[in-house]
């Protein structure tokens, strides 16, 4: 994984933390007509909320739901799930906390109120982290270029997923048909035969091998791979 993109996953957390704290602060307001109720005192409430959200944020974490790059655009409601037992999660752990410190929340209502703000900020925020990550990769920035070995449809399967995914960290720059049958595929330019992959690593800037086919070279594949220091992935 590239370390700007840990960075801004990191920064994507931390934001979220925030939003989340948010979340909590709205509904509170929200619920007593944006004032500081005497009868629900916000000190002790917000100070409860801070720690909720820090279980909220831990379950999400472990989850995968910051996993790069993101799950496909039509597998984000497996994400909104997520958001929302991760918020049930913190609004149980409030009620909790309150309940041994104050014996009962003021109010029930509050706690809808943070699952809807709470799922609606940290859903816009996903949205925005997928708008970077498409960005960078019309801009090709530290994305890993890609050399495919094989022209089969394996190989061509995976090629088309890489295209089609808008947030893959993958270019393929071309592929190597180790058996010199196909001059392309799936709109990839064949470079050469396996007898040529060093020379079109350093020349291309190599930095991913992925191989789908001629298995029985791939000890030797493997070992020019961690001489290198270029990342391997066997289909």
């Amino acid at each position: 994984m590239f370390r700007p993109l840990i960075y801004l996953r990191s920064v994507h957390i931390l934001i979220d933390f925030l939003l989340i704290n948010i979340a909590f602060t709205l509904a509170y307001f929200v619920r007593v007509n944006w004032i500081f109720s005497t009868d629900f005192e916000f000190q002790p409430y917000i100070l409860t909320a801070f720690i909720a959200s820090f279980f909220w944020l831990i379950f999400l974490i472990f989850s995968r739901y910051y996993k790069i790059p993101p799950r496909h655009q039509k597998k984000q409601i497996y994400d909104l799930v997520l958001v929302g037992i991760g918020g049930m999660i913190a609004v149980s752990v409030l009620i909790l906390i309150y309940y041994f410190q104050r014996e009962l929340l003021p109010s029930r209502l509050i706690t809808i109120y943070i699952l809807l703000f709470g799922t609606g900020l940290l859903f816009m925020s996903s949205q925005v982290f997928r708008g970077i990550l498409r960005w960078r990769k019309r801009q090709g920035i530290k994305t890993y270029r890609t050399l495919v070995i094989g022209a089969n449809p394996v190989a061509e399967k995976m090629i088309d997923r890489i295209k089609k995914n808008p947030y893959a960290l993958h270019e393929v720059v071309g592929v190597i048909d180790p058996y010199g049958v196909y001059k392309q595929i799936n709109g990839s330019v064949i470079l050469g035969k396996l007898d040529k992959l060093e020379s079109l690593c350093a020349k291309h800037n190599i930095n991913c091998l992925f191989q789908c086919d001629a298995y029985e070279h791939a000890l030797s594949i493997i070992a020019l791979a961690e001489e290198k220091n270029i990342k391997y992935e066997a289909m």
